[in-house]
């Protein structure tokens, strides 16, 4: 029976860290932009309370990135997870998902999104850059590739790290 836990968070970013920490996630590859600042803010709350899980690799490309995440599974044999910024970051993480999608390798994309309010909030879109960097179908970039695509909402129940844990065919 699966269990259930209720943590305190101030937002979604620290929700999300919480979830990957529960799934055991241990590192947190990484390429940020303007969607990452409550991330950091996670991050820096996790650090605050010692804790060390997941630990963020900031990598300076996203390809990089998925690329250390592959040799990570490589060399450990458990499944990375690899979050890229907004539609410029997964597309610039598509060869390196293309490498480990034909090497079977269980990988963890995640990316994220502009601001989905355009005001009201804090936090909403008030840049060009949010309006330049939406798409209209992100994981199209990345459909081909994947065997499961879903928004954050959804990943509560955990199946891509379930299915990334599965072993290959």
């Amino acid at each position: 029976m699966p269990t259930r836990k209720t943590v305190a968070v101030e937002n979604t970013a620290q929700a999300y860290l919480e979830l990957l920490h529960a799934m055991g996630v241990k590192y947190f590859f990484g390429n940020g932009g303007t969607d990452f600042a409550s991330l950091i803010d996670g991050f820096a709350k996790f650090a605050a309370e010692g804790r060390t899980t997941p630990y963020p690799i900031q990598v300076p490309h996203e390809f990089c990135a998925v690329s250390m995440a592959h040799g990570y599974h490589l060399v450990t044999g458990e499944p990375p997870l690899v979050m890229v910024h907004t539609t410029v970051g997964t597309a610039n993480a598509l060869c390196g998902l293309i490498n480990a999608a034909r090497a079977n390798i269980p990988l963890v994309l995640t990316a994220g999104r502009t601001p989905i309010t355009e005001a009201g909030n804090l936090g909403s879109r008030d840049l060009l850059i949010h309006w330049a960097q939406e798409s209209f179908d992100q994981a199209a970039v990345v459909r081909e590739y994947v065997n499961w695509i879903t928004s954050y909402i959804r990943l509560i129940n955990s199946k891509p790290w379930s299915a990334a844990r599965l072993p290959s065919p």
